[in-house]
């Protein structure tokens, strides 16, 4: 008797090593995928300089009842008001406008903007939405603190009313 449940014992332990091991296999295929996808969006070295570092801009608008994501990047600009992101809503970007808003985000000093302070509180009271500037350049993304939507800290200011300004201005069309 004693036999019969070791040997019981010692399949139940080698089938679940297997179903163990062919869930790690799995999960080591969709990292690789995930991993060639990721390198395939990374900004590539470009002819004119050293290499293209501002990839992009997220706004992101947050209280309890709204939400509203927007996203810039060189070729397009990606809308939702969904807080799964689900339902996005792509628009090209115009090239004069990229190019103002990349000159904006190299005045920004990125290295300060995680410290940055916001010059009203009314979000601590649900005053106003919180909202957040974050700039990706190349694999890097540095966001900044909260601060209430509609009231930036000073030093990117014309950074989120031209990203307000772009909002507007693809949803017109």
């Amino acid at each position: 008797m004693k036999i019969l449940l070791s040997l019981f014992a010692l399949v139940l332990i080698l089938e679940s090593c297997k179903s163990t091991k062919e869930s790690n296999s799995e999960s080591n295929e969709n990292a690789e995928t995930i991993k060639s996808d990721t390198q395939a969006l990374t900004p590539k070295k470009d002819q004119t300089s050293e290499y293209n570092l501002t990839s992009g801009v997220t706004y992101t608008v947050s209280s309890r009842g709204t939400f509203s994501y927007t996203n810039i990047s060189e070729s397009k600009v990606s809308l939702s008001n969904d807080r799964d992101l689900k339902q996005m809503k792509t628009y090209s970007c115009n090239k004069t406008d990229w190019l103002e808003l990349k000159k904006m985000i190299e005045a920004v000093n990125t290295k300060s903007l995680s410290s940055l302070k916001a010059p009203t509180d009314k979000r601590l009271y649900d005053g106003a939405p919180h909202a957040t500037l974050s700039i990706r350049n190349g694999d890097k993304t540095v966001t900044s603190p909260t601060f209430d939507h509609g009231h930036p800290p000073t030093e990117i200011e014309n950074l989120v009313n031209k990203v307000l300004s772009i909002k507007e201005n693809v949803t017109k069309e």
